[in-house]
């Protein structure tokens, strides 16, 4: 994952905790909302392909995109409108700040409750595909 193996024994020992900047980077490189690694349920759902795929094509967890001005209301709109997808379409998080044009921290940020709503949604798809590929 690119992450120094002291750092990830420290944080996994108590020893020590991550900055956000290393809790985004080693979330984004188990391909991981944020909120995804408390569920009781993510590893089941944690894909060692896409895990190991990151580490090798990722530097940074989350892109620095410069400050810009946010169009509250039309991302508003389109984080619910995206809420009214079938669960198996569910988009990402991520992939909707990006054809939004913002950073999805940005999105957490101004919109916590649709970010977690939005993630939940698509983890929930993601667990009903893969357990009908599994029936």
């Amino acid at each position: 994952m690119r992450l120094s193996p002291d750092i990830l024994f420290r944080w996994r020992m108590g020893k020590g905790r991550p900055s956000l900047d290393m809790f985004l980077t080693f979330c984004s490189r188990l391909h991981v909302e944020p909120d995804g690694l408390l569920d009781p349920a993510a590893p089941e759902w944690l894909d060692p392909h896409a895990i190991r795929t990151a580490s090798v094509t990722k530097v940074r967890a989350a892109s620095r995109n410069p400050n810009q001005r946010l169009d509250r209301k039309h991302v508003r709109t389109e984080l619910e409108r995206a809420l009214e997808a079938e669960p198996a379409f569910a988009p990402a998080l991520d992939h909707l700040a990006s054809d939004l044009g913002v950073g999805s921290q940005l999105i957490r940020y101004h919109f916590a409750e649709l970010a977690r709503a939005i993630s939940l949604r698509w983890r929930s798809g993601r667990r009903a595909c893969q357990q009908a590929g599994r029936g």
